[in-house]
């Protein structure tokens, strides 16, 4: 399935927002980069390679445009895929949604963390890395500059928003 131009248009907004949040940015769409651990290649849709409060980072950006929600198997395939690459950190976008087993692995991922961004509805929505206890929906945010900000430079920054 391709995405509709509307989904189109919002993850490429949503890319430009992503990459507002760095000081400096060298993007690469659509390599194959070589695994550190496994020494094949691996394809990484946009791989970003920056700096977020002169920290050095890198972030692998992909997206599933699939009719059915993403499922835990594709959240630890990419969890495995980012540690492979060398990631700090990785987004991935659904264009259907995600499962609850998906969506409870992707906010509890530390080391590569992952943001998984949902489209499946009017407006995107973001799973936070951690989620607050007191939330009663991880779906309910809008995602903002300040979102990836603070996904990019700290860790826990989902415990203070």
């Amino acid at each position: 399935m391709s995405p509709s131009g509307t989904l189109l248009k919002r993850y490429e907004r949503s890319l430009t927002r992503l990459l507002a949040a760095f000081d400096f940015a060298q993007v690469i769409y659509n390599r194959r980069h070589e695994g550190r651990l496994s020494g094949a290649p691996r394809h990484i849709q946009v791989m970003i390679y920056g700096a977020v409060a002169n920290l050095p980072i890198t972030v692998a950006v992909e997206c599933r445009q699939q009719h059915r929600p993403v499922g835990i198997s594709c959240i630890d395939y990419f969890v495995a895929k980012l540690a492979d690459v060398g990631a700090d950190r990785g987004i991935l976008y659904s264009c259907a949604g995600f499962t609850a087993p998906a969506t409870r692995r992707a906010a509890h991922s530390h080391d590569p963390a992952v943001l998984a961004i949902s489209f499946d509805d009017e407006r995107p929505a973001f799973i936070p890395r951690q989620r607050r206890p007191h939330a009663e929906s991880s779906m309910a945010d809008h995602i903002t500059e300040l979102d990836y900000a603070n996904f990019l430079r700290y860790p826990g920054s989902y415990d203070r928003l």
